[in-house]
């Protein structure tokens, strides 16, 4: 299992289909420092998948999506999430810069 980091931002607000409602989106990245993994998710889907699928303890979950929201991105050291695994959840795999 690769030990990492998430790391979060605010992505521009999607205007959906109700009335030009403003939903806000976020991405989600996982970097082991050599291999990276990442998803788009409303707001609602990225706390539970934070909480149920990668198991963050509450306390973190709230941190970080206090950053979030307060300066547009966030991260979370210490993560643990098998390749394997990220591929299960539909995470997908990204370039690295270095």
């Amino acid at each position: 299992m690769a030990t990492g980091y998430v790391h979060l931002f605010a992505l521009p607000p999607v205007v959906s289909d109700s009335g030009g409602v403003h939903l806000p989106q976020y991405q989600f990245t996982f970097n082991t420092g050599g291999n990276a993994f990442s998803k788009v998710f409303e707001e609602g889907h990225l706390v539970e998948f934070m909480a149920e699928e990668l198991g963050l303890r509450e306390d973190l979950l709230e941190h970080a999506m206090s950053d979030l929201h307060a300066s547009g991105k966030a991260t979370i050291a210490g993560v643990e999430l098998s390749e394997n695994k990220a591929a299960a959840v539909g995470l997908e795999k990204v370039g690295v810069d270095y």
